[in-house]
């Protein structure tokens, strides 16, 4: 019974809703009133848009009475439905307030609209009705002649009469009509040919053309009334002119005969030329008496009542005129250039309707008018639909400028994306709040008219606004928020701060008190400082000493010369308003420890006075400015910077013996003091070793840990370690300088200590060693070899153990302990490795592994998963509660939910299986109102993979709430994925390719329950979206947070590390370097190796609950093993004896299975060939490994034109580069059958033997490339050579000229030997000096250099000059003893004597091999060896004729540096118009310009008491001997026995010309070979660079022969 009470008892609950659901339900009811407003409005738009032609009466009418009343009646029962709720869910107020601010005016707005077109149908109707009734013909039975008369006699007659003149007066009518007409005519046309600039008088001359065939009509009616009048009666002499129902001459007649002389009188009156008045009682009167002669009667009427209307035209006519000729009175209409921003577009359109649409009904003059008023990307939308007809053009051209720039959401967007991007507001600035306020005012009109503008009501978004304004006013605003929600029971709306910052503005530019500036603040007094001033310009630099006394504190004279004054630290109270502990703020050693950035935005944020510390002021209106007790200046002490090189005065530290200052790579934080390379830090591990440390004279030897850091200058150790050796130093006070920090400690010198690694005994000393009570490090710094050896590549490092503390830091003043002896590099954002004369040490900042330490927690659960906490930057970190953002997201989501049935189908399926998969859970009841700021819920949006349409739900973690996002909060964690490149080639070295993917890959990874609640989000139970929203949060590491991958990525490793003894290595190689976070590709040589790995690879990965599925191998036999539940889905119903195996995705490289081969998928769609499409279709093409890079390449190079022209991203681009473009696309079609080996080794290829990489790489003025291939020789023999990778480049746009590439650098290896000796004067005596050559074996470039001497430290500097200024040198080739240089004995004989150890020492310093040629063998030298004898030959005796100075020697063999570097190589290209020679200094200078001589010099130059003429004349001197001894040697010396090559056309060839300049070299080639009667060629005829020469073969030289 009591069960069965209780179930009653639920259900009856269950009948009542909660108040939390009826407000969602109130809430959505008012979102589809809101919608059905919308869709009002957007028929409203419609219709006016109809109704601005006639023609369109009848669609308006029946929209009107169909689709328009239908929508206004759901939106009334909508209304109906929400105020019930209103009384249900909340106050009656609150609808009151509904109904009256918001539904009224809505309601009330689009009844008269339905009175307005109610009013236009009518009056359509009426026009139509009266322009037929002008048009039409007068009828003769409308004749106002005709009239009955008042005898029977007399009726026969008359209407005889009455017919013939209504004949003529039809035909007189229509006569003067088409006179009138014709007349106008003529003048319509002429200013029909100037209708742009006549617009106005055309209109006019149209109602000028209306009243000229009005007034005829009249004219000729007037006419023959009165000869018609003149057979009537005399007694008649009125005529009745009305409307239908008004008496005319036959009524007047009957009721003659019936009697009553008032019907004599006449009926219409005119009282003014625009006015006819009826006498409408008469008509009423006698009305009945008439029945006799009704025919007669009504045809009277019909007349009357045409001249009637004909009347009343012709004053509307006239007062259109009127009309008209006051517009013309009008300003002319300014139509603003629209450039596409959203916000000026409802203004654009409206202009440009009312000032150029309405004044034509050409819809080819609208189309061109609106592309002048355009720029920028709208004109180029215009421009689109120029080729259109017109009639479509231009309604074409108005939808695509609303559907880019008109769209409601694009504008509500600019509105808000305004308002939370506007500047900050500065107090008193009256100007800048007021134009805020206007913006806003325009943004809350516009809200009236876009659902999206509701946005402004976000709380978010208020917040953001607010803080635009000034401080006080923030606080203000505060206070009427608060009002709001107190009085009205409401949350504060936009509106209301709109409201708020009008009236404050309003405030602010009061005309008589805004400004409340001081006006009559006295100056402040400067304090009797001592000032040292400098004036420059209108700026004035002072210096202010301030006395201090003893204790520290600023004298009270001389802050003012008033006694009395109150200190400044005591305007503060308790507690500090910075760490709440019982002391004032300026006495917080919390605050001084901050770095002055974080000071001062606490100071902002308190609204604190940054001169006096207080607040309701700035410090720029501060009239109680503190002084420095530091430094005297004006600012508080608190804010006072400290000097990292000013020592802290000797009053404020004790006396002690000594005083020394050392500065420190300490830093101290709250908790300790700490290293600058991150001791005291318990996440870093840092550069300790293990070492045994004794007194030089002592033979104990204590074992500590000793911390090298490179950030001290001194050395420490501890008073405990100190106390160990027995040792005492001098106690003195030592100044310890840190970052940022200053601070006297007592220590005591220690000198004498030595220190060694545990290894040997080779012991370094300590000079001065200072004693601290402790190291800043401890236990958890130290590196283990356990955590070392979970990196494969640190094998080699060894760290003993010992169970000690660190008890002695070295610092850099003991380089020999700091000094790397070798260095294993970091691999992934690993640690890496030193080694020293102490030992190996080890430093990495994640901890003990490269995620430890970003994560608080890590274990394994009890079914293998891996938890892992969130890596906050901020443990202590509390995050505002951000569910009111979730909850406007997921609203927003619902409303694409409602309007997608696909879309919802999937999201709801993908939630659905995130909830019960267990990897989300609903928030338990207990857990709702945590307090601790550990709660976060996240938005979520659902994304469409492209390829596989497969629905992926995202979660945002980067939504931001008042400043805070998850993201930011995150640590991302080191990268230890795998490259992409480093999987793909990979994947391509053996012959078996298998691969897999991990599902739900982050999903795996758990989430320790205290951090869960960071990981809420909001959905409906049971995907139903008529429920309240429950909040739910992820047990696991998410899709979306920065920090997962990592996550995910380490617990896979630890998986495969914590596992490494129970499978084998190529298991555990592959999940370390074989995956991309989830996606495993491996290549194995045998089926047998696959079929194993699939089984371990599977364990392992299972071992920390991770599943390998979606598995797909090239080899049947490896698919065969594989049961079906593990397949990828394209191949689990193949058969595999018969069917073709599918094309896959390799990290998203198209892998035909089947040919086992990467292929290319181009799937080009038709796009205007603009800017930004070209970039589109180029990057779509995916090619990770550069297999298509010349493909590319050509795409890229009209990127870069089109980047050269600046060319707009949507501009089309000209027809050059269009017809280049589409030639490039339809070669893009012949990629469909290209495809490259995945495998480097082909089938059966075995083992290698042998393997070498093979670069390629060239370059043009254009782009520039390179290619690998690799080489591989099997065990057998085989060769096979396969494409490894490729990358291509555009050169750059500035413009180089690109010579050939040598394969090695300038000077890389190079030949050096001696000659000389040269005598140069020096004052009066003469010393010798010797020349060394440096030959590059690469370029053949030359390098001269003078020795002073012949000893080994002259020859050092000479090589040392060298390498300064020609680059690094690896190898280095000279003569061996006797045969270096040759026959000269003085040199042979001093070169013996050469230190060879010295010179070997130094350039084995310096990485340089030094290799000596055989002894008596000087041949070996060939390359530098021949140029070496020709150039010491022709310098020895040039110099030998002359006695030059140093400086000219040196000036002459920079000059004949110059001349053979400018010798000729080869050519720079294969182009027959390019014949400039290809030489040295092309290599080193990058010029081509040659280096010409200054000028002409003669032999008498010689003797010139210039010094630079008598150098460039031996230069000469040099050149034209160079030139007669080289040129022999390029010429091929024939002998008489054999027949060398005769000269071909295409030859390149060097001129000899005894009269060229210095470094003048004439190239050309050869066009024309002409034997002799025996077939040998003696003369031939070549081209140069201006003009074709007839040359003797003994006057040219072979250069390069022809291909």
């Amino acid at each position: 019974m009591e069960d069965d009470k209780d179930s009653a008892t639920v259900e009856k609950r269950q009948v009542k809703p909660t108040a939390k659901a009826m407000e969602d339900a109130l809430q959505r009811k008012i979102g589809s009133r809101k919608a059905k407003l919308g869709q009002l409005t957007e028929k409203k738009n419609e219709m006016l848009q109809l109704m601005e032609d006639d023609g369109n009466v009848e669609i308006v009418k029946t929209k009107l009475a169909t689709e328009f009343n239908h929508i206004f009646g759901e939106f009334c029962e909508l209304n109906t439905t929400v105020k019930g709720l209103f009384q249900q869910a909340v106050s009656g107020e609150d609808m009151d307030n509904d109904q009256q601010h918001w539904f009224e005016p809505k309601a009330d707005a689009m009844r008269s609209f339905v009175d307005n077109v109610d009013a236009w149908i009518k009056e359509v109707h009426q026009r139509t009705k009266e322009a037929k009734m002008v048009d039409e013909s007068v009828q003769p039975t409308d004749s106002i002649s005709v009239a009955a008369p008042r005898k029977s006699r007399m009726s026969k007659s008359s209407t005889g009469q009455s017919s013939a003149s209504s004949a003529r007066l039809k035909a007189e009518l229509e006569k003067a009509a088409f006179l009138a007409q014709a007349a106008a005519l003529k003048e319509r046309r002429a200013l029909e040919e100037q209708e742009a600039k006549l617009k106005a008088e055309k209109e006019e001359l149209e109602l000028r053309t209306a009243l000229a065939a009005t007034d005829a009509k009249l004219k000729i009616l007037q006419r023959f009334e009165g000869s018609d009048v003149s057979h009537r009666d005399d007694k008649v002499s009125s005529v009745q002119m009305q409307p239908a129902g008004v008496q005319t001459d036959h009524h007047r007649a009957a009721t003659e005969d019936c009697g009553g002389e008032q019907n004599r009188m006449p009926i219409i009156q005119p009282q003014s030329a625009n006015s006819v008045q009826v006498n409408q009682p008469a008509i009423r009167k006698n009305s009945h008496c008439s029945s006799g002669n009704s025919s007669s009667h009504s045809a009277g009427v019909e007349a009357s009542q045409t001249l009637l209307a004909v009347m009343q035209r012709q004053n509307d006519i006239a007062e259109v005129l009127a009309t008209q000729q006051r517009l013309s009175t009008l300003p002319p209409q300014n139509i603003f250039i629209f450039s596409g921003d959203p916000l000026e577009y409802r203004l654009f359109i409206r202009a440009f309707e009312h000032g150029v649409e309405c004044k034509t009904e050409s819809r080819k003059d609208r189309l061109y008018f609106l592309e002048q008023y355009t720029s920028g990307q709208p004109r180029e939308l215009i421009r689109s639909c120029l080729h259109m007809d017109p009639e479509k053009g231009y309604c074409e051209a108005k939808r695509l400028l609303k559907e880019h720039f008109g769209n409601e959401y694009r504008i509500s967007v600019a509105y808000i994306n305004k308002a939370l991007g506007w500047p900050p507001i500065k107090t008193e600035d009256g100007e800048a709040l007021s134009a805020l306020a206007l913006f806003l005012t325009s943004c809350g009109n516009a809200m009236s008219d876009m659902e999206y503008m509701e946005e402004l009501d976000n709380v978010a978004n208020m917040r953001a606004i607010v803080n635009k304004l000034p401080y006080k006013l923030r606080g203000r605003w505060r206070s009427v928020a608060f009002e709001i929600e107190e009085t009205e029971a409401r949350r504060p709306k936009f509106m209301d701060l709109v409201k708020f910052i009008n009236t404050q503005a309003k405030v602010a530019l009061h005309p008589v008190f805004g400004d409340i500036k001081d006006s009559n603040k006295a100056p402040t007094k400067s304090p009797p400082n001592v000032t040292l001033g400098r004036k420059s310009g209108k700026t004035i630099c002072t210096t202010t000493a301030t006395p201090v006394n003893h204790s520290g504190s600023i004298d009270a004279e001389a802050k003012g010369g008033k006694k009395g004054l109150t200190n400044p630290t005591s305007a503060f109270n308790k507690p500090c308003l910075f760490c709440h502990s019982e002391h004032t703020m300026a006495q917080c050693k919390r605050l001084r420890k901050s770095l002055h950035k974080e000071k001062l935005e606490f100071l902002r944020e308190k609204g604190l006075c940054f001169s006096c510390l207080k607040q309701g002021h700035m410090s720029r209106s501060c009239e109680e400015k503190l002084n420095c007790e530091l430094c005297s200046l004006t600012h508080p002490t608190v804010l006072h910077i400290r000097s990292k090189d000013k020592p802290a005065p000797k009053e404020e530290s004790p006396e002690y013996d000594e005083k020394q200052s050392v500065s420190s790579g300490f830093v101290e934080t709250a908790n300790t003091l700490c290293s600058g390379t991150g001791a005291g830090d318990a996440d870093s591990i840092l550069a300790i070793v293990p070492v045994q440390v004794k007194a030089k004279k002592g033979d104990k030897a204590a074992i500590t840990y000793a911390f090298l850091d490179p950030g001290s200058t001194a050395t420490f150790c501890t008073e405990k370690l100190m106390n160990e050796l027995n040792l005492s130093g001098k106690k003195m006070d030592i100044l310890l300088t840190t970052m940022g920090q200053q601070k006297t400690v007592s220590s005591h010198l220690v000198t004498g200590l030595e220190v060694s690694s545990l290894e040997n005994c080779n012991f370094i000393e300590l000079q001065e060693v200072f004693s601290q009570k402790a190291i800043p490090a401890d236990e958890r710094n130290i590196p283990l070899q356990a955590d070392v050896d979970k990196w494969p590549y640190l094998k080699r490092v060894r760290i003993p153990y010992i169970n000690a503390e660190i008890g002695l830091l070295i610092g850099t003043n003991v380089p020999r302990a700091m000094e790397p002896e070798e260095v294993i590099h970091s691999i992934d954002d690993g640690p890496y490795a030193v080694k020293t004369s102490l030992g190996w040490n080890s430093e990495w900042t994640a901890g003990r592994s490269p995620i430890h330490g970003q994560c608080n927690t890590f274990c394994q659960t009890g079914n293998g998963h891996y938890c892992i906490g969130l890596p906050l930057k901020n443990k202590e970190i509390r995050m505002p509660n951000n569910r009111v953002l979730a909850e406007q997201r997921a609203l927003n989501l619902k409303k694409r939910l409602l309007k997608n049935p696909t879309f919802c189908e999937d999201y709801s399926a993908f939630m659905k299986d995130l909830i019960s998969k267990g990897y989300a859970a609903k928030v338990p009841d207990k857990d709702f109102e945590r307090s601790d700021g550990k709660v976060w819920y996240i938005p979520h949006h659902g994304v469409y993979h492209p390829k596989k349409h497969k629905m992926r739900v995202v979660f945002d973690c980067g939504a931001a709430y008042q400043g805070f996002t998850l993201n930011g909060q995150l640590l991302q964690g080191p990268n230890l994925t795998s490259t992409l490149i480093g999987v793909l080639t990979r994947f391509r070295q053996e012959p078996v390719a298998v691969m897999a993917d991990v599902e739900a890959m982050f999903h795996q990874v758990k989430v320790p329950p205290e951090d869960t609640d960071l990981l809420r989000f909001l959905w409906w139970p049971n995907e139903d979206l008529n429920q309240a929203l429950v909040a739910y949060k992820m047990v696991v590491h998410l899709f979306g947070a920065t920090s997962s991958p990592s996550c995910a990525s380490y617990a896979l490793r630890r998986c495969a590390e914590d596992n490494r003894d129970q499978f084998d290595s190529t298991a555990i190689e592959t999940i370390l370097q074989k995956f991309t976070v989830d996606d495993c590709l491996k290549s194995v040589g045998s089926e047998d190796e696959a079929v194993l790995l699939f089984h371990n690879l599977k364990a392992a990965c299972q071992m920390g609950g991770f599943r390998l599925t979606k598995w797909i191998s090239n080899s049947r036999v490896v698919l065969a093993s594989i049961p079906d539940t593990e397949k990828a889905k394209e191949v689990k119903d193949l058969d595999l004896d018969q069917d073709v195996l599918p094309i896959e995705r390799a990290l998203g490289v198209q892998w035909c299975v089947q040919s086992d081969s990467f292929k290319f998928r181009i799937a080009i769609q038709e796009k205007q060939p603009t800017r930004r499409n070209i970039l589109s279709t180029a990057s779509s093409i995916y090619d990770p490994l550069g297999i298509l890079a010349p493909v590319v390449l050509p795409a890229k190079r009209i990127l870069q034109e089109c980047c050269r022209l600046k060319i707009g991203w949507d501009s089309v681009i000209p027809q050059h580069l269009a017809q280049q473009w589409n030639e490039w696309l339809n070669d893009l079609e012949l990629l469909q059958g290209f495809e490259v080996t995945r495998s480097f080794k082909p089938a059966h290829f075995g083992g290698t033997s042998f393997a070498q990489l093979h670069h390629f790489c060239d370059a043009s003025e254009e782009a520039y490339g390179t290619v690998t291939y690799l080489v591989q020789k099997s065990w057998n023999g085989q060769v096979h050579c396969s494409f490894v990778m490729g990358k291509a480049r555009v050169a750059p746009l500035k413009h180089t000229t690109i010579p050939l590439t040598p394969d090695e650098p300038p000077f890389t290896r190079t030949g050096v030997d001696y000659f000389g000796p040269f005598e140069v004067k020096r004052g009066r005596s003469t010393v010798k000096r010797y020349g060394v050559i440096f030959t590059c074996l690469a370029i053949r470039a030359v390098h001269l250099e003078v020795a002073a001497s012949l000893d080994t430290d002259s020859f050092i500097n000479a090589l040392r000059r060298f390498i300064a200024r020609r680059g690094q040198v690896v190898e280095l080739r000279s003569d061996n003893g006797t045969n270096f240089v040759g026959a000269e004995w003085e040199l042979t004989k001093a070169i013996q004597e050469w230190n060879t150890c010295k010179i070997e020492s130094t350039l084995t310093q310096k990485g340089i091999k030094w290799i000596f040629n055989t002894p008596a063998a000087s041949h070996h030298g060939g390359v530098w060896e021949r140029l070496i004898k020709s150039v010491r030959k022709i310098l020895s005796a040039t110099l030998k004729t002359q006695n030059l100075d140093e400086e000219s020697l040196q000036t002459f063999l920079c000059e004949t540096e110059a001349i053979l570097n400018s010798r000729p190589i080869t050519t720079p290209s294969n182009d027959p118009n390019d014949l400039e020679a290809l030489t040295p200094n092309h290599l080193l200078l990058l010029k081509a310009r040659p280096s010409l001589p200054p000028g002409l010099f003669q032999q008498e130059d010689i003797y010139a008491c210039r010094r630079w003429r008598q150098v460039q004349y031996m230069a000469d001197l040099f050149w034209k001997r160079w030139v007669r001894e080289y040129l022999p040697q390029l010429q091929t010396r024939q002998k008489w026995t054999r027949v060398s090559r005769n000269f071909v056309p295409g030859d390149i060839v060097l001129l000899v010309d005894e009269t060229a300049p210095r470094n003048s070299w004439l190239i050309g080639r050869v066009t024309q070979a002409m034997p002799d009667e025996h077939g040998l060629v003696r003369r031939v005829r070549v081209k140069t660079k201006t003009s074709e020469l007839d040359r003797p073969i003994t006057k040219v030289c072979l250069l390069l022969e022809a291909v």
